[in-house]
């Protein structure tokens, strides 16, 4: 009786292991998020209109066991040691045809200048 029951244990612990999935990853989240990621700026267009700014916009991933997180600094490109912006970005897919980014403030701001790079 107990070499049975040690049998059925067996059995059922390898059919547990043999259920567990891996997550799906989400593939037009995750292009999304490497879409986002890099180095922007606007020097075109304020060349070509003296009404735009050149401003820089760098978005680069932390975090990245956590989830898709983007630290985002935004500046005017002759002054990038003093951001006018810092923020991280959170995004996620919201439904089946959209998705979300929830945007956090950071407390100390100035510890984080520059460390996009």
């Amino acid at each position: 009786m107990k070499k049975i029951f040690l049998l059925l244990l067996i059995v059922a612990i390898a059919a547990c292991k043999q259920k567990t999935e891996t997550p799906k990853t989400d593939k037009e989240l995750d292009e999304l998020f490497a879409l986002m990621q890099g180095s922007f700026n606007s020097e075109a267009q304020a060349k070509a209109d003296s009404t735009y700014y050149n401003i820089s916009l760098h978005m680069y991933p932390i975090w990245e066991d956590k989830g898709n997180y983007l630290y985002v600094e935004q500046a005017l490109n002759s002054m990038q040691n003093k951001p006018y912006r810092q923020r991280i970005y959170e995004v996620t897919r919201d439904t089946d045809s959209t998705f979300k980014s929830a945007i956090y403030t950071l407390k100390t701001d100035s510890l984080w200048i520059g460390k996009w790079k």
